[in-house]
């Protein structure tokens, strides 16, 4: 159902990873993103920006999209394995961070240019 921003922490809280099985290719995930600022691991489509995002073993795990067969070992081998849980996932950037680069890489490209 319809959720709020606000309720993030508490839905990430219920849940152990995050599952993306996307079929088509993304510029960029905002779930995928919610999902790493909140600690998730996640199981994912190895397609268009999640397969670039993910790294198989540091912050999550990588399935080919539309495979449902390797969809599900990606899932079980969370199930049988406890190592994920001790992964050190980092956060993406946010918002801020990344328009301060683009700032500073625009202000050289002036200075270059003039």
């Amino acid at each position: 159902g319809a959720y709020q921003q606000k309720d993030l922490p508490r839905i990430f809280s219920e849940i152990d990873i995050g599952v993306i099985p996307s079929l088509f290719r993304e510029a960029y995930s905002l779930v995928l993103s919610e999902m790493l600022i909140a600690g998730l691991p996640v199981a994912c489509s190895d397609i268009g920006a999640l397969g670039e995002r993910i790294i198989n073993g540091k912050n999550g795990k990588k399935f080919p999209p539309g495979d449902i067969e390797a969809m599900t070992i990606t899932l079980l081998w969370f199930i049988e394995n406890d190592t994920w849980k001790h992964w050190n996932i980092s956060k993406p950037r946010l918002l801020d961070a990344m328009l301060k680069d683009y700032d500073k890489l625009y202000q050289l490209l002036i200075t270059l240019l003039s």
